[in-house]
């Protein structure tokens, strides 16, 4: 797939076409990884148990070392 409007159209892709929640504007304080499952604890408290995990960031965030 080739996304040339913003990563919107691709989430709302996503969710339209699979059967997982979507989170969005959640800031993640730790990934606890182990094979086969991941979960995410949010800032907000929430905490999601998942097999697989799809994280986008500012490139800002990145290039700042951020996380």
């Amino acid at each position: 797939m080739l996304i040339l409007s913003g990563y919107q159209k691709f989430v709302d892709f996503l969710a339209s076409t699979t059967n997982f929640d979507v989170y969005l504007n959640q800031k993640v304080k730790k990934v606890i990884w182990k094979e086969g499952e991941s979960d995410v604890v949010c800032a907000s408290g929430i905490t999601v148990s998942a097999k697989n995990v799809v994280m986008a960031l500012p490139i800002g965030v990145l290039k700042a070392k951020g996380i």
